[in-house]
């Protein structure tokens, strides 16, 4: 409601004045006699903007969310998606938001395969595999293929020692084909070995096929830059992988790889935050993830200039 007073010598002259500012609908709310005549207020009732009313207020993304995703080394495509979702909400919440459509959690598997390059954390993602199986009343059946050319394992008999359970070394492509025919839960640690030259791929090939029905997963360190990773990652997908076991997160200082991954389609399993096999995985979930890309970006922007600089260089 506008308000507005008028003053006049007369009524008439008063009314008026109050037409010609306010328009013939106004209507006078009070009169107050005056020495020279008289204070009149009146009011009127604007028209609703129906059309501003319905109009979405236009809202870009919070000004850092480019910056944690350039930090984070987020591929550029990634980051153009995930910033068309993220408009109109703050960082944490519009990261989630945009993250939560595309991150997809891999299905629960019985038998499993494990491949991925050496370091990764293969054998530590096969003992906590087995040893949960284990708690849940499933033992199953733990097999660590070690072909002629790679050097034996020995922690992982030391990490399931206290399970009860044996490791079956499968020195050859039959002898895995044997073990892993056993019926029920089973778990293979597969050599580390890099699909990028035609030998290994050859031999990862010859590994997925001789352990037969199993749900073959990368385990891949979220070290390294991203793009290294995300190549890596495609390399093992056309091998038949269908899921990723995420590790060394907490080595891990930028999320960009992982990122990449989230929004590639793929099945995500619970990540590897430690290297204690007592320590349970993580289940990867947007705004877990939104709230770990922040608190990286944050704390890297918090720490002194001179200290940044240093680490840079």
């Amino acid at each position: 409601m506008r308000l507005r007073t008028f003053e006049a010598a007369s009524l008439s002259e008063a009314q008026a004045m109050v037409r010609a500012s306010l328009g013939d609908e106004a209507l006078i709310l009070s009169t107050e006699r005056l020495d020279a005549g008289l204070r009149i207020t009146a009011a009127i009732e604007p028209e609703d903007d129906l059309g501003a009313l319905l109009r979405t207020p236009e809202r870009g993304p919070d000004p850092r969310l480019a910056a944690l995703l350039s930090f984070h080394g987020v591929p550029r495509g990634v980051r153009a998606a995930l910033a068309g979702d993220a408009a109109g909400a703050e960082l944490e919440a519009a990261l989630t938001r945009a993250l939560a459509p595309r991150l997809q959690t891999a299905p629960d598997a019985g038998r499993r395969l494990f491949l991925g390059l050496p370091g990764h954390g293969k054998t530590l993602a096969t003992a906590r595999l087995a040893r949960r199986l284990v708690a849940a009343g499933t033992p199953p059946t733990v097999v660590a293929f070690e072909g002629p050319d790679d050097p034996p394992g020995d922690r992982l008999d030391g990490w399931l020692a206290a399970s009860g359970l044996t490791v079956h070394k499968a020195a050859d492509l039959s002898a895995l084909a044997e073990a892993a025919a056993v019926p029920g839960p089973l778990v293979v640690d597969a050599p580390g070995l890099s699909p990028a030259s035609s030998r290994g791929a050859a031999r990862l090939r010859a590994v997925v096929e001789a352990a037969g029905d199993v749900a073959v997963t990368l385990v891949l360190s979220c070290e390294g830059a991203p793009a290294d990773l995300l190549e890596t990652a495609a390399d093992f997908l056309t091998l038949g992988c269908r899921a990723v076991l995420p590790t060394k997160l907490d080595l891990a200082r930028r999320y960009g790889g992982l990122v990449g991954l989230a929004c590639g389609g793929v099945g995500l399993l619970p990540a590897s935050v430690s290297d204690r096999p007592d320590d349970p995985p993580a289940l990867l979930r947007p705004a877990g993830l939104a709230r770990l890309l922040v608190h990286r970006f944050e704390t890297h922007a918090a720490r002194p200039p001179e200290l940044a600089e240093a680490r840079a260089s």
